[in-house]
């Protein structure tokens, strides 16, 4: 088994193409058109236990209007996922409700009463109540990869479009975005992904949102950071699964009803492989196994 690394996603599809590849575990939507022409390649899907969100910082953010939680509202109501998976995406993943997803230990269909709908009226009336508040900088942090490029390109255009008069794209190469998004007061919002193997909410929970163990991208208030740090806590400390959801179910509502977090989309699996080869699949964290792989007859 022989397994290149190829950062250009377009010359990687080309070696399906010519046949010098067999498998490629991540295909865009941009590219599937190639792989779906061509007769001598198979293109598939699988459930993935993925999340991509915006988040925004209302502490240690760029600009101190962050800490206003009517703000942070206004720009929840400003981004349009369901716009983004139906064209950007083109159905290729769901609308994402809640932070805790379907796939999620720990998700309850409660969890979605939470969610911040697309409302760039809503958003507008906000803006208008604050004199000020539609001129001010919003410092949009994206890391410079294909996907998250085109979220950030498409959600500063719906911002604009819900009356935020200067949202400021700064892109990072995926290293640089690694380290400069936990630096304090960096950035005001900026998208990012999580998934997993074990499809357990506290794995989602912690790294992502703990103020002590997480990776300290996202910035709550400290009163509600004290808060969320308890329910990650306790949903990592008993093995009663009623206790667990209870408190990860506390984590999503706060994390939404405080507009800290805006969940976009949950995506699938996109994959390609060679017709020669049949039993290819990607499970919802996204391993593959070559072992499982077999000639097709």
């Amino acid at each position: 088994v022989t397994m290149t690394i190829i950062t250009d996603e377009s010359t990687a599809v080309s070696r399906m193409e010519t046949g010098e590849a067999d498998f490629m575990p991540n295909i865009s939507v941009e590219q599937l058109s190639r792989v779906e022409n061509n007769p001598s390649l198979t293109a598939a899907t699988s459930e993935a236990a993925a999340l991509y969100y915006v988040g925004m910082r209302a502490s240690s953010s760029a600009n101190p209007i962050m800490t206003e939680k009517d703000f942070r509202m206004a720009i929840a109501k400003g981004i349009d996922k369901e716009g983004y998976v139906e064209y950007m995406m083109q159905g290729y993943a769901e609308v994402a409700n809640s932070v805790i997803g379907p796939k999620i230990f720990g998700y309850d269909p409660s969890a979605e009463e939470h969610n911040i709908a697309y409302d760039p009226e809503g958003a507008k009336a906000i803006l208008d109540a604050h004199p000020g508040w539609a001129d001010e900088e919003l410092l949009f942090l994206v890391p410079s990869t294909p996907g998250y490029a085109k979220m950030g390109e498409y959600f500063q255009s719906s911002l604009t479009n819900a009356g935020f008069n200067n949202v400021k794209i700064e892109t990072l190469d995926w290293s640089a975005w690694l380290t400069e998004s936990q630096v304090d007061n960096r950035f005001d919002i900026t998208v990012y992904g999580w998934s997993n193997v074990t499809r357990d909410g506290s794995e989602l929970m912690e790294p992502n949102f703990h103020s002590v163990n997480g990776q300290k991208r996202m910035r709550t208030t400290e009163e509600d950071a004290a808060v969320l740090d308890a329910y990650i806590d306790a949903s990592k400390t008993t093995a009663d699964t009623a206790v667990r959801t209870e408190n990860l179910l506390a984590c999503n509502n706060l994390l939404m009803e405080e507009a800290y977090v805006q969940p976009v989309y949950n995506s699938v699996n996109i994959f390609c492989y060679n017709n020669q080869y049949t039993n290819i699949t990607r499970d919802p964290g996204g391993t593959f196994y070559v072992m499982d792989f077999q000639y097709a007859e």
